[in-house]
């Protein structure tokens, strides 16, 4: 008799971020994500050091809310 292959669950690369945490630089602003799954990742964003923080947070934000709301069917915002 033949068995059915089992098919597991994927889980997400990612868990949900809970922080993001900027660094800057010359020309390119290095960013770490600390997420609830004690995970993580990191990145970073070509922008002018002169940039403003503003700017940078919505460059760094917008695709790691894409990212969220497309594996874990979430959505997160920004808190002070």
């Amino acid at each position: 008799m033949a068995r059915r292959h089992k098919t597991k669950k994927k889980w997400p690369p990612f868990g949900i971020p809970r922080e993001i945490i900027l660094l800057s630089g010359q020309d390119v602003w290095p960013y770490t994500f600390i997420a609830d799954d004690s995970g993580g990742g990191c990145g970073k964003v070509a922008m002018p050091t002169d940039a403003a923080l503003e700017d940078v947070q919505a460059a760094v934000f917008t695709p790691l809310a894409d990212l969220t709301r497309t594996f874990h069917g979430v959505e997160i915002g920004i808190g002070a």
